[in-house]
């Protein structure tokens, strides 16, 4: 179902048309923008010999469409673009919002009356569309189309479909949340490659435009904006968020388990980690040994280092059965690729959200001209050669199911692997 709207038109309807001034700031955007990337690692990595000429070329043609740009949102698109080619999952490019919008200003009346009254508001980007007409010929599609209707748990519900020339895009169709509004568009998706997904994203808090690079549906969910077509299945592949970051329990007399929810580098966060594995790197017994690294988002050395010392030299005493999924990410990938080469090892779960070949290490992002876009900027190598795995994630060498806990599911495989 390809609907007759072109991408120029849904901006063009869209917010903060700019002057030609700021038209002529698009263009300095851009041409910042290239200077930032070219200074980066993965830039240096990927961009070179003839992939750099038909790279600057790619920026010639963008700096024409920079200068043609009507909106706010056409400018970012450009600047998307320019950042697209370049594998770095790190690197994160931003719009400065305009309007302070945090969940504090949400439960402010005042503020959201006057934010209505806003041409902010007024003339956000949307769509121009019939939405009772879409939505029930989205409610109409299989459960295995991308296109469809998405939730954003009970906060939100958007309908995704085509536009013309193959980009996607996402509609409000009912909303709890104040600041926004039927028609309103949610984020515009365009698949790259098979299965992975560039997003220009709207901040369901701040409305703040995103550039998501390759972002993947898992099981009908968007894993990094986190739109799903079933807000109500329970999701087997993820954690409660109410279960502990660190957490160690046996499980039965055979089966001993290993909670690592972060590898976070901060002064707390390290001295968490550090009193957690102080008590408990005396304390596994049992021949198998259950790892839970799903959620976690990563960090860095600095906090894994010991437990990947700690799992080498407990290999050689048990079975070791490493979960991961969708969000284990970054640092987390990092150690779940250098754990996998251990003998008596196996990885359990979900191919991993493949954001791990390059970092940041001082957290800096830098401001565009024109002060309305910002990028966060990665400066670490890829020292590990992770880059085969960056946008593509590391694949479990066991696949488990959605449908049931898998913890009991890895109790079920470590019972039959005894048999």
């Amino acid at each position: 179902m390809i609907f007759r709207i072109s991408l120029i038109l849904i901006f063009l309807i869209a917010n903060s048309a700019i002057s030609s001034a700021q038209n002529k700031g698009c263009v300095q955007d851009l041409e910042a923008l290239l200077e930032i990337l070219q200074d980066t690692p993965s830039y240096k990595d990927q961009i070179k010999g003839k992939d750099e000429k038909g790279y600057l070329s790619f920026f010639e043609k963008l700096k024409t469409e920079a200068s043609e740009a009507t909106t706010k949102g056409e400018c970012f698109l450009v600047l998307g673009n320019l950042k697209s080619p370049i594998n770095d999952n790190h690197l994160f490019l931003s719009e400065i919002p305009e309007i302070k919008i945090d969940s504090e200003t949400l439960q402010d009346s005042v503020f959201m009356e006057k934010y209505k009254e806003s041409d902010a508001f007024k003339n956000f980007s949307r769509v121009n569309t019939d939405l009772d007409s879409l939505e029930l010929k989205l409610e109409e599609l299989p459960e295995n189309s991308t296109e469809g209707i998405y939730y954003y748990g009970d906060y939100a519900k958007i309908g995704l479909f085509q536009l013309t020339g193959g980009n996607y895009i996402a509609a409000i169709l009912e909303t709890k949340l104040p600041h926004w509004e039927r028609g309103q568009i949610a984020f515009i998706a365009k698949e790259f490659d098979q299965g992975k997904w560039n997003i220009w994203n709207y901040s369901l808090i701040t409305k703040s435009l995103q550039f998501i690079s390759s972002d993947r549906i898992v099981d009908g969910t968007f894993n990094r904006i986190a739109w799903s077509k079933f807000p109500e299945r329970e999701d087997f592949t993820q954690v409660s968020p109410e279960k502990p970051v660190f957490e160690f329990n046996q499980l039965n007399e055979n089966v001993q388990y290993l909670r690592l929810g972060t590898f976070a580098t901060s002064t707390q966060k390290l001295k968490e980690s550090q009193e957690f594995f102080d008590q408990i790197q005396d304390s596994i017994s049992a021949p198998n040994l259950i790892v839970d690294l799903r959620n976690n988002g990563g960090g860095g050395s600095k906090s894994s280092r010991k437990f990947y010392q700690m799992l080498r030299k407990e290999v050689k005493n048990r079975k070791v059965w490493v979960l991961i999924n969708q969000k284990t990410a970054s640092n987390a990938e990092q150690f779940t690729i250098q754990i996998a080469k251990f003998d008596n090892l196996k990885t359990l779960g979900k191919t991993t959200a493949g954001i791990l070949a390059y970092g940041n290490n001082y957290g800096k992002s830098e401001t565009l001209p024109s002060g309305r876009f910002q990028i966060y900027i990665t400066d670490m190598a890829d020292s590990g050669g992770y880059l085969a795995y960056e946008s593509i994630g590391v694949q479990p060498e066991i696949p488990l199911e959605i449908t049931s806990d898998w913890v009991d599911q890895t109790l079920q495989i470590i019972a039959a692997s005894e048999k």
